[in-house]
């Protein structure tokens, strides 16, 4: 359905029909309606709107996943690692170093320092740069001699 059948008519209704109808989570909502609302504050000093329709929404109550997940047993872990394939050094370094998954899908040979034993890598999440020790069980899955602007991890093409 596009625009047509809301030229003209105030916002208001239009906003709150489409915002009611998203199928998504209170959250994600939420982070819509920051969005939306900021765009909306914009207009008002812009003189293209009287007031912020966004502070008249209501939003669905946040409710706290009570589920918990369990820990990984040591049979998992076997599981994971003895099928995992052309994944296997991917799960290891997971599992070795506690890094989010995209710091070591973009992991390059010139973020290990083999000397120290580390990696030395730009954290996306805090905008700095960490060093981490590095096991040597994932040292042994390296090659020392690839460029340093190389991937570790490949992606599939």
């Amino acid at each position: 359905m596009g625009y047509e059948p809301y030229v003209g008519r105030p916002l208001l209704p239009w906003f709150i029909v489409k915002f009611d109808s998203l199928e998504v989570s209170a959250k994600t909502k939420k982070n819509h309606l920051q969005s939306i609302s900021s765009m909306m504050n914009q207009a008002i000093k812009e003189g293209a709107l009287k007031s912020n329709p966004c502070k008249l929404a209501t939003l669905p109550e946040m409710k706290k996943n009570e589920k918990v997940h369990r820990l990984l047993k040591s049979i998992d872990l076997e599981i994971i690692f003895e099928s995992g394939g052309e994944y296997k050094r991917y799960y290891l370094f997971l599992y070795h170093t506690g890094l989010r998954t995209n710091d070591v899908a973009f992991l390059k040979y010139g973020d290990i320092d083999f000397k120290k034993k580390s990696i030395v890598r730009l954290i996306r999440k805090s905008k700095r740069v960490h060093e981490f020790p590095i096991a040597d069980v994932l040292i042994n899955t390296l090659d020392k001699g690839r460029n340093s602007d190389e991937p570790i991890f490949p992606l599939p093409i």
